[in-house]
């Protein structure tokens, strides 16, 4: 993540807009969601609004100037049967962009 933040950062300069939206989703029941994928989803869906906050919300910060939208799911409100790994990385998202403003 930091090299292709580096990237953007030498060609376009310091971005004071970030859109987070990343996010994948299967049917598993809670016992049958295979571990692999579990930390697929946790890594796509939640994780990587962490990373990119990380790269750029400093300069955000340091310019007094930036915005940051979240892109989550009503799936963070109410959790659904069978999509309950989904619906956990999607309220963690809107945690995580609350904890940031």
């Amino acid at each position: 993540m930091t090299e292709v933040a580096n990237k953007i950062k030498a060609e376009l300069g310091d971005p004071t807009i970030l859109v987070n939206n990343a996010g994948i989703g299967r049917t598993f029941s809670i016992l049958d969601v295979p571990n692999e994928y579990l930390e697929k989803i946790f890594h796509i869906n939640l994780i990587s609004h962490w990373y990119t906050v990380k790269e750029f919300l400093p300069a955000m910060i340091a310019g007094k100037k930036g915005h940051i939208v979240s892109t989550a799911s009503m799936a963070s409100y109410t959790a659904v049967a069978g999509m309950v790994d989904y619906c956990v990385t999607k309220a963690g998202v809107m945690s995580f962009h609350e904890g940031t403003s």
